[in-house]
């Protein structure tokens, strides 16, 4: 006897964004910083926004707000250097593609259990 076949089904919500009022409250707390990267805790510290709040703003702020793997916080994209923002923009790229590579095999590999 074999198991019968599972489809496994994810409700994932959909993100609404953020308020607008906090992405333009923190793009104007980076710009007011200059050339300063600012921590999350920084942030935290000013705004009261936790750290996953503090992705998401930076996810909707239409690029005003930089950050990405090994930056030393966050900044804005006015005080940002074309060579830093290189540099964020080719480590993003790599993560992505690692996270691609890792989808695809979890794909496999559940559709090899789940038969």
């Amino acid at each position: 006897m074999t198991p019968k076949s599972v489809q496994a089904t994810f409700k994932i919500p959909r993100n609404p964004g953020p308020p607008q009022a906090h992405v333009d409250r923190m793009v104007a707390l980076l710009f007011a910083a200059g050339g300063r990267w600012m921590t999350s805790a920084e942030i935290a510290k000013e705004t009261g926004f936790n750290d996953r709040h503090i992705r998401d703003l930076a996810e909707h702020s239409e690029c005003r707000i930089v950050s990405g793997p090994g930056c030393p916080g966050y900044r804005h994209i006015l005080h940002t250097t074309t060579e830093q923002i290189s540099e964020i923009v080719n480590r993003l790229q790599s993560q992505a593609k690692r996270m691609i590579a890792r989808s695809i095999k979890i794909n496999k590999t559940a559709h090899a259990i789940l038969r």
